[in-house]
């Protein structure tokens, strides 16, 4: 399994061998990147508000079921001005 982020359409990407499925689309007025995966169950994320990449990036996480490829919930706030995730 492979995380990608796709920043031109605020998309969290996986990618097996059974093919590419987006898992989660952010609005515009947001930008992320740098999405990995957590053995907590989360996939854990960088995100710039409002488009602005001055400083640096919030830290968010969403419940991710790792064997049916899924989402559960809503995105939540880890950590503001974090970084990037290093899992």
């Amino acid at each position: 399994m492979i995380l990608t982020v796709n920043s031109s359409q605020n998309e969290i990407i996986v990618q097996n061998e059974e093919g590419r499925k987006v898992l989660y689309s952010y609005p515009e007025e947001f930008d992320i990147g740098e999405a990995v995966y957590s053995n907590t169950g989360h996939i854990v994320f960088h995100r710039y508000g409002n488009n602005n990449r001055v400083g640096h990036p919030d830290l968010w996480a969403i419940a991710f079921d790792l064997k049916n490829l899924e989402i559960k919930g809503e995105p939540f706030l880890l950590y503001n001005s974090a970084g990037w995730p290093d899992v």
